[in-house]
């Protein structure tokens, strides 16, 4: 076990939110966008909470969302009955100083939920996936900035 760890550390493994690292240098370092809807709201809340806001930030990120909903299962009258919500999150990190993009990306996931219920039930259940969605989007975000190489760490 100890040979393993020992064989990790010389071929240039880092751990991700070690002191030193420089994924940790990304923490309080990067100011998103305003969102322009509730998806957004969510993404952005989510994004934060992970990264930080910092007073000073050194990038900008902008994100686009895309939701579609997909019909899953339908009844024998041609009722929805389970709909998966597909999502896509495009992102680009910009220097504030320059404006160039540094790095970009993409995350994309899917979640679903069931209109069997009432009306009421339904849209709770919609409400219900998209926060979850955003969530698994921002994690995919955040994963992806922080495993970028060395080399390329913005």
């Amino acid at each position: 076990m100890l040979g393993a760890l020992a064989m990790l550390g010389g071929c240039g493994f880092a751990p991700v939110y070690a002191p030193e690292s420089e994924a940790r240098a990304l923490l309080g370092a990067i100011e998103i966008d305003p969102p322009r809807d509730r998806a957004g709201y969510l993404l952005v809340r989510h994004l934060e909470e992970r990264l930080g806001r910092g007073a000073q930030p050194r990038f900008g990120m902008s994100v686009a969302i895309e939701l579609t909903p997909e019909r899953m299962a339908i009844s024998e009258d041609n009722v929805a009955t389970r709909i998966n919500l597909l999502g896509k999150a495009t992102y680009a990190v910009r220097s504030r100083e320059t404006g160039k993009v540094l790095t970009s990306g993409v995350a994309q996931s899917f979640v679903g939920y069931s209109t069997t219920g009432s009306t009421a039930a339904t849209r709770a259940a919609q409400t219900d996936a998209q926060d979850r969605l955003m969530v698994i989007l921002g994690d995919q975000i955040v994963m992806q900035l922080m495993a970028m190489p060395r080399e390329a760490a913005i």
